[in-house]
């Protein structure tokens, strides 16, 4: 990928491993987004007839002619039309739901 040369400069050999393991690193990440999306597609995501969130018990809902899915849901922030004002309630105790905030799983 050419993205990541740089003109002209020597590289050791650990610069060279290094490179190696983000290539292996961006490929297996663009297989992974091509799976998914053809599992999201097959599955119908995006072609849902509604869907519905409950602030109460933190889930959302799509509804399909002939299934639903069901799923967990946090609110990340609210939006205000007339202040044109964006809240982001990321690491707010005071989550609309009463449930503690997600915090995103990295392994």
């Amino acid at each position: 990928m050419g993205w990541f040369k740089r003109a002209k400069e020597a590289e050791s050999a650990g610069q060279a491993g290094e490179r190696a393991d983000l290539s292996a690193l961006l490929l297996q990440g663009e297989d992974m987004i091509e799976r998914l999306g053809r599992a999201h597609m097959s599955w119908g995501l995006g072609s849902a007839d509604r869907w519905d969130l409950d602030q109460t018990t933190g889930t959302i809902t799509w509804t399909f002619a002939d299934k639903t899915a069901t799923a967990p849901a946090q609110i990340l922030g609210s939006f205000s039309p007339p202040l044109g004002f964006v809240a982001v309630g990321l690491g707010q105790p005071e989550h609309p739901s009463g449930h503690e905030p997600r915090r995103p799983h990295i392994p």
